[in-house]
């Protein structure tokens, strides 16, 4: 059980500070980063957002860690898509609509079946 909620707020951590640093990228430019207040103000906010999806990574953990490490990298690369094309074309709904588009995708990934090794199944 602990594991599994460690799994959750590490992948949750995680991600969200890599897609905070892509927001931020994406709006900001390629030198938002190098500036030491947007990085801090893209980790503090990002930590907080992983706070509210910990819960929510942690249940979607349960079906194993094998479908946390299959299909949460498929999720990151769908939100920072989403990042890079809604920047330029609605900024004001991206924020809303990553959030939202994040928790559809954690509970997708929460009720995936779980995957059995050949070997495990023998």
């Amino acid at each position: 059980m602990l594991k599994r909620i460690l799994l959750g707020v590490g992948f949750s951590w995680i991600m969200s500070v890599t897609l905070g640093i892509v927001f931020a990228m994406a709006t900001l430019g390629k030198d938002a980063p190098t500036l030491p207040a947007v990085l801090l103000m893209t980790v503090g906010i990002s930590s907080l957002i992983s706070l509210l999806f910990s819960p929510l990574a942690a249940w979607a953990a349960r079906t194993g860690p094998r479908n946390l490490f299959t299909y949460a990298p498929v999720l990151w690369a769908v939100l920072a898509a989403h990042i890079v094309v809604g920047t330029k074309h609605w900024l004001p709904l991206t924020q809303a609509s990553l959030f939202a588009l994040g928790v559809v995708g954690t509970v997708a990934i929460g009720f995936v079946p779980r995957r059995v090794d050949r070997a495990e199944s023998s």
